[in-house]
This record gives structure tokens, C-alpha cells and sequence, in this order.
């Protein structure tokens, strides 16, 4: 199923079609909802970390930025902007990263940031 569902377009896999059914496999079964609880839990404690070390912004809530994470990897948003943008996809990625990582880290001027 996986192996049907992953494309390789511009050098960077996706899910085509078969991301519904991906999606329902991932929500109904035990075994994978388990495995991506588990990735959660594990970047949930990464953010934590983070924080401790004043690298995150400790005002984030960590299920908010492990939520956003899994969002701005949606694999319909990401074919959507390869197939949209004339970006290759190794930039893309690393652009993605950028403003992620750039999004959550500590801001020590607090500029745009609620108090």
C-alpha cells in the first residue's frame, strides 16, 4: 500500500492519489495511528527541549508546533506548490525547514509577538 501511494516527482517523494486512503489506513489502524502517536509524542519532547534551552519560544504551545509541522508537510500542499512553483524540490525543502524552524525559535526582541 505504502509503496503504491509514494511518487517520485522533481526528486522529492509524495502521495498522489492514494492519500485518502492513506489517510483512512493511518486513522483506522492501530499499528500505524500508534507509530505516528509515537513521532508525535517524540517531537512534542524535541520542542520541550528546545525550550528548556531557550532555542524555541518557550510561549508555544508544543502540540500547536508539532501540529503545524504535520500541516506544512501535508503531502497535497507540498505536490500542489512543486507542481505550482518552478522551484526545485530540494529548495523547496529546505525553504519549508527554514520557515519552520524560523517560525518557532525564540525571539528575544519579542517583534510581532504577544507579551
Amino acid at each position: 500500500m505504502l509503496g503504491s501511494a509514494v511518487q517520485h516527482d522533481h526528486g522529492a517523494p509524495f502521495l498522489d492519489s492514494a492519500a485518502p486512503e492513506l489517510k483512512r489506513l493511518i486513522e483506522t489502524d492501530e499499528c500505524c495511528a500508534e507509530l505516528v502517536q509515537g513521532l508525535r509524542t517524540r517531537l512534542a519532547a524535541l520542542i520541550d527541549e528546545g525550550q528548556r534551552r531557550g532555542e524555541i519560544d518557550p510561549r508555544q504551545q508544543a502540540a500547536v508546533l508539532v501540529g503545524a509541522l504535520f500541516a506544512l508537510l501535508s503531502p497535497r500542499s507540498y505536490s500542489q506548490m512543486l507542481a505550482t512553483a518552478d522551484i526545485p524540490a530540494p529548495e523547496v525543502n529546505d525553504a519549508l525547514i527554514r520557515l519552520y524552524m524560523r517560525g518557532i525559535a525564540r525571539d528575544p526582541a519579542g517583534i510581532g509577538r504577544s507579551q
